[in-house]
């Protein structure tokens, strides 16, 4: 893929799409298809060179706009040290969300009273997210997390009960590394699941098919291989569906625990033979003892998971995320299905395949680097973490109340840019992961562009704000505000000693921003755009008076400049 031919002369307007031209034009001499050059590495561990770009590369694919600080202690650290860190087995002890429509800032999760509304529960659920990855450190699980609900669907304002999601969301961040057979049976039995895919309205008799669906077709198998051989046919759904009858959801208890919560009714369970396709080898499954009515569930995973479709599946699924949208012949040969097979071979754990992958020779291949479109959440939440001094932080730590305000005041903006958390438009994810063949191409069209810039516009030259529930900051006509953009700050932070060399200044902005910095006619580009005529001199002396004076010239040169590289093809890409 040539990246910035992609954004620049490749990019153009179809419809309200963006599309990629360079896989289709004709070539002037030949007439032929150019089709952008796809690597051809495979899972050998990588040996090759440990520098900032590639612990970079590391960093941006695995959290939300790694620092500069973070690459570089990745850097000292090494590839195998800083993967132990990404990838520690972590469960967390998370302080639930807060009710602040009252004075005690009670938790709303686990306590009957007093009710926070449901509207106000929903908001506070996407804020507390939003603040976990705007304050992640460096590990896997926050774009885990992500990616697991992208996988495994469920919605909030499907389920229209908070503490359900709360539950879900909690189940895929504790998880999420873990043993995908394990996560695979929790997520099958959790409240929100049977909710948002009707599992609670699967009884004896009266069977509903939609989650038996969804469990082999997006969940575990896919509908069919890459040959285009089916993995089940439909007897086999309304099999999966009998054996699945029986679970619902029950309202009540006396506070203490997550409500409403998950049972098992053995007199909704369908107790008669389930006969499953050739697909299955023609199994059967029957559980005899009533006792022993709610494990057909454990046996319809174990039936799935001995298909190797299974396996291959979830690793494309993976690849897609963390990697490259485009899985050509050699891609699959040479990563996926061996892949797949060490996935089977641990078990299923997680954890291994996610270390082979990031440790591979084809993930640090020179075309995989800054070849994905940052999706709204990574632009949003990186673009903020990697500038995260230039905001009032004491004051938005100083309460919980300060951090979700912040937090849902960054979701707006990925609502306008077509990525609401814990919304995803239907049970498959959003367009970017499966729609092919633009795949990732989906999240920017004539739309979303200009909401990329105006989040920029905002971030830079006005005010984060939003209209608090909770009013516990400064506020101006009733929207609270933070902090504008500390150039100064930001500047003296990321260079250091080196702050008064423009040259320095540009090269530390390019290496941390770009995952692929610039070519040479760009650099100079660069230079011209930031300092015009005027000689390198110019700008140690500008800096000198702005921080001994308060000159403000360098802080709106820089401002303007970043608003340039904020604004670049380059930025959009990790």
């Amino acid at each position: 893929m040539d990246r910035r031919n992609f954004f620049s002369s490749s990019l153009q307007v179809v419809g309200e799409t963006l599309t990629e031209t360079t896989t289709s034009k004709s070539s002037s001499t030949t007439g032929a298809k150019v089709v952008p050059q796809r690597p051809t590495s495979g899972l050998a561990r990588y040996n090759g060179v440990w520098d900032y770009q590639r612990a970079g590369h590391l960093l941006r694919r695995t959290l939300f706009g790694p620092t500069d600080a973070e690459i570089k202690q990745a850097v000292e650290d090494g590839l195998q040290k800083t993967l132990e860190r990404l990838i520690d087995p972590r469960t967390t002890v998370d302080l639930p969300p807060l009710n602040y429509e009252v004075p005690q800032d009670l938790h709303w999760v686990n306590s009957l009273e007093p009710k926070a509304s449901l509207e106000f529960r929903k908001q506070s659920l996407k804020g507390w997210w939003i603040d976990k990855m705007l304050n992640q450190d460096v590990h896997l699980q926050e774009k885990m997390t992500l990616f697991w609900h992208n996988h495994l669907v469920t919605s909030l304002n499907g389920v229209d009960d908070p503490r359900m999601s709360y539950e879900y969301l909690q189940l895929l961040r504790n998880k999420g590394l873990g043993n995908f057979k394990t996560l695979m049976l929790e997520f099958s039995k959790c409240a929100a699941t049977l909710v948002y895919l009707h599992g609670n309205q699967n009884k004896k008799g009266s069977p509903n098919e939609d989650f038996a669906r969804e469990l082999m077709e997006l969940f575990t198998l896919g509908r069919e291989t890459p040959t285009g051989a089916k993995n089940y046919d439909e007897q086999d759904v309304i099999e999966v569906a009998r054996a699945l009858t029986g679970w619902v959801t029950i309202a009540g208890g006396n506070g203490l625990s997550v409500l409403p919560f998950t049972g098992f009714s053995s007199a909704a369970h369908d107790t008669g033979q389930k006969k499953f396709s050739a697909h299955f080898n023609n199994a059967i499954i029957q559980r005899a003892l009533p006792i022993e009515y709610s494990l057909e569930m454990n046996d319809v995973m174990e039936m799935i998971f001995a298909k190797q479709a299974t396996s291959e599946n979830i690793i494309r699924e993976i690849y897609r995320w963390f990697v490259y949208y485009d899985i050509d012949a050699t891609t699959e040969q040479n990563v996926i299905v061996p892949l797949a097979q060490m996935f089977v071979d641990n078990n299923y754990e997680i954890a291994p395949v996610m270390a082979i992958l990031l440790s591979s020779e084809h993930f640090y291949d020179s075309l995989i680097m800054g070849c994905l479109i940052k999706s709204p959440v990574d632009f949003v939440v990186g673009t903020v973490r990697q500038t995260y001094q230039t905001v009032d932080r004491t004051r938005i730590n100083a309460t919980p109340q300060g951090r979700h305000t912040f937090a849902l005041s960054l979701h707006r903006y990925m609502v306008e840019l077509q990525m609401d958390l814990l919304d995803p438009p239907n049970v498959a994810g959003w367009k970017a992961y499966y729609q092919t063949p633009a795949f990732h191409q989906t999240w920017l069209n004539t739309v979303t562009l200009l909401k990329r810039f105006e989040f920029v516009d905002t971030y830079l030259f006005k005010k984060i704000s939003y209209k608090p529930v909770h009013v516990s900051a400064p506020v101006e006509n009733g929207v609270e505000v933070f902090t504008e953009f500390n150039a100064n700050l930001f500047l003296i932070e990321l260079c250091q000693s080196d702050v008064t060399d423009v040259n320095k200044v540009i090269d530390k902005l390019v290496a941390v921003l770009f995952p692929q910095g610039v070519t040479m006619q760009q650099r100079q580009t660069l230079q011209t755009e930031l300092m015009g005529s005027l000689a390198d001199s110019e700008w140690t002396n500008e800096w000198v008076e702005s921080i001994a004076l308060g000159n403000n010239v360098a802080k709106q040169r820089i401002v303007k400049f970043l608003h340039l590289l904020f604004n670049m093809a380059e930025f959009q890409l990790a």
